[in-house]
């Protein structure tokens, strides 16, 4: 499989420059490992659970649930595996989510934080607050977007105000 073999390659040629670099060359690498390696790996990784998930082979290796799957085969803890699902099933739903996420201009938290909003209030509701969550995201960071996620108003809403939606002080 050859993308083992440039996965590989491309974490050695990282390891090997973080060894040597310093100062504010070693910051801005750890920048780039997030914002061109991780989290646009955890957004294809997204993409690849969805189709598999929707395939049910995840049974082919006995496992009874995809999350059961997640926790066997790639080795996550169960809050991990389950932040994973919900991503996987929440943000195709979330089309302006889905496209920040895949195009790196927002990070893995971020969409965990609105896929779990999503799950709770609804992928309807999401999108209808989803520009105005997003410019949160790119704001104010992931903290607030879960705040905004964790404070829904009937319907289609969201209650403002310290602590219930907006960042504290």
């Amino acid at each position: 499989m050859a993308i083992k073999h440039h996965l590989s390659m491309a974490v050695s040629l990282t390891r090997d420059y973080i060894a040597e670099a310093d100062g504010s060359d070693l910051g801005e690498v750890l920048i780039l490992i997030r914002e061109m390696g991780i989290d646009p790996l955890e957004a294809v990784f997204a993409q690849g659970l969805r189709r598999f998930d929707k395939s049910g082979e995840y049974t082919a290796d006995g496992a009874v649930g995809l999350v059961g799957w997640l926790r066997w085969k790639c080795r996550l803890t169960a809050g991990a595996a389950i932040e994973r699902v919900t991503i996987a099933r929440q943000v195709d739903q979330l089309p302006k989510t889905s496209a920040a996420f895949a195009s790196g201009a927002l990070g893995y938290q971020h969409v965990a934080a609105l896929a779990r909003t999503a799950e709770q209030v609804g992928a309807a509701a999401v999108r209808k607050e989803e520009g105005t969550l997003l410019r949160a995201a790119v704001d104010d960071g992931s903290r607030p977007v879960h705040r905004r996620g964790q404070a829904p108003r009937a319907p289609g809403g969201w209650r403002g105000g310290a602590g219930r939606g907006e960042p504290r002080a």
